[in-house]
């Protein structure tokens, strides 16, 4: 878990209350009662956020053409009830880019949303496509909840066939 800005801006409120307690003692208690508070919250909300609540698959072609875009699609699914705005993430293997990572999904309550990207392989070889990192703020959005789901997935990159062609 992340904090998020939310809870940021609320840890502010002891920091003004514990720089008053300097210039007025009575404000120790105010200053407590507002740590446990936001503490509280913020507990009840990392509870609440703990399941991971999203799932993702990957489908592609097991070949792809070096130098070439390959397109890459994705299935993410959601548990839970509530709307989520994700940040998706693939781990590339090396000499690998995709400009459009990471990706920004809106998710509907228990939906299931296709994405997509392209990418391109600038060598060739035997890779594998590494796990999904998701970022999802909790129910209250005190947190951000990071997730890293395991999916490993072979690729073998080959020089461009159709580029040769034209060279016929």
């Amino acid at each position: 878990m992340i904090p998020g800005r939310p809870l940021v801006l609320l840890a502010i409120a002891p920091v003004v209350l514990a720089l008053l307690t300097l210039f007025d003692e009575t404000m120790l208690w105010p200053m407590l009662a507002t740590d446990l508070g936001i503490m509280l919250i913020a507990a009840l909300d990392a509870a609440l956020a703990w399941r991971p609540l999203v799932s993702v698959s990957r489908t592609t072609r097991p070949v792809f053409s070096i130098g070439q875009p390959n397109l890459v699609k994705l299935t993410v699914r959601s548990l839970a009830r509530r709307r989520l705005v994700l940040q998706l993430r693939d781990d590339l293997f090396d000499g690998a880019e995709a400009e459009s990572l990471p990706l920004q999904i809106d998710l509907p309550a228990r939906g299931r949303v296709a994405a997509q990207y392209h990418l391109r392989p600038s060598r060739r070889g035997a890779y594998e496509l590494g796990d999904h990192t998701l970022r999802y703020p909790s129910p209250l959005g005190l947190w951000i909840r990071q997730l890293r789901l395991s999916a490993v997935h072979p690729v073998k990159v080959f020089p461009d066939v159709r580029a040769v062609r034209t060279f016929e």
